[in-house]
């Protein structure tokens, strides 16, 4: 068979931790590793979701995706290592039901966290997530008083959430605001004992590797963001049936809660190149008229008119005639802050 993985994906993190508890050997299970962006074609047909994931029969015509389920599969092969789910039938429903139940709370809210970081107007939600779900561990820890949940060693309560535990922790390498377990907790002993299991210590990242890869993540998820942004520049026409001036465009600029710091006069077939901003920028047209060139948008302002363009939103400015425009900016901060991107 052929395990279709992910590095540093916590759903493939989970199949691993699984492979080396039932140590299930390299002849049974072969780990492919596809380069990024990279679905190999055999399992499209059997995977059309493309995510990781996928085990691959023998025959490579058949398999099947989602870690629980390759978990749950692997738990039925023949090898050394012990079950992940129970040697029998009462103790593999005991094990499902807690996943159903307490597990799974504590996973969501783990991931909450640990998927929210980088966004500021989710941090509130983020820490408070993380706080609760270390409440609900401490709680079983103190009921079961094991090592682990699975008792003296790991189970598949344990493997469904600890990739996220461990990306968590390293999350908190990076931002000091997230909470962490006092040393005297039952949680700060257990990850103590997870990161030193056999099965993880030495084969999963190290907190170093993760964090590098959140942070890379994290700029990829912002850039992806600043793009997803073009769509919402927003103009907003001179609503009044009398001519704009200087104070009445001010203080509809205001209006949208920007702070509105200079008025200016730019020539007639005046050439901005590509530049962005690092606060949302908002701009008002007093007397001519200019354009704003962005990469699928172009819009021309005229006298009353607004247009707010989101942070980091890479844009021209060009004059297309020959007379002055003169216009208000602002932004959120109250002060200039510019990127250039040349003639990108």
């Amino acid at each position: 068979m052929k395990l279709i993985s992910k590095r540093l994906c916590p759903y493939c993190e989970r199949v691993e931790i699984g492979i080396r508890i039932r140590e299930i050997s390299t002849q049974q299970i072969q780990k492919i590793f596809p380069d990024e962006g990279i679905f190999p074609t055999e399992i499209t047909r059997i995977n059309p979701q493309k995510t990781f994931p996928t085990l691959l029969m023998d025959d490579e015509k058949d398999g099947f995706a989602e870690s629980l389920v390759i978990l749950q599969y692997i738990d039925t092969l023949h090898s050394t290592g012990r079950k992940i789910y129970g040697d029998d039938a009462f103790e593999k429903a005991k094990v499902l039901f807690s996943l159903e139940t307490n597990i799974q709370k504590i996973n969501q809210k783990i991931a909450t966290a640990v998927f929210s970081f980088g966004d500021e107007n989710k941090i509130t939600e983020a820490i408070n997530s993380a706080k609760e779900a270390f409440s609900l561990l401490e709680n079983i820890l103190e009921q079961r008083k094991t090592s682990f949940l699975g008792g003296d060693n790991l189970n598949a309560e344990d493997i469904y959430f600890i990739p996220f535990l461990l990306k968590y922790y390293s999350m908190c390498l990076i931002d000091t605001r997230f909470p962490i377990p006092s040393n005297s907790s039952k949680c700060h002993n257990y990850l103590f004992s997870v990161i030193n299991h056999q099965a993880i210590k030495g084969y999963l990242p190290t907190f170093e590797e993760m964090s590098s890869h959140i942070l890379r993540h994290n700029e990829k998820k912002r850039k992806l963001n600043s793009n997803e942004k073009l769509t919402k520049v927003k103009l907003y026409k001179w609503p009044h049936q009398y001519d704009a001036t200087e104070s009445l465009v001010k203080s509809e600029m205001e209006k949208f809660g920007f702070t509105v710091y200079d008025l200016q006069t730019i020539p007639g077939w005046f050439n901005r190149d590509a530049h962005s901003h690092d606060y949302d920028e908002i701009r008002g047209a007093v007397s001519g008229c200019t354009t704003f060139h962005f990469d699928d948008l172009i819009i021309t302002i005229e006298p009353g008119d607004i247009i707010v363009i989101p942070a980091h939103t890479i844009h021209k400015v060009i004059t297309h005639n020959s007379r002055p425009f003169i216009g208000f900016k602002g932004n959120t901060k109250g002060k200039r802050s510019v990127t250039e991107h040349g003639n990108d």
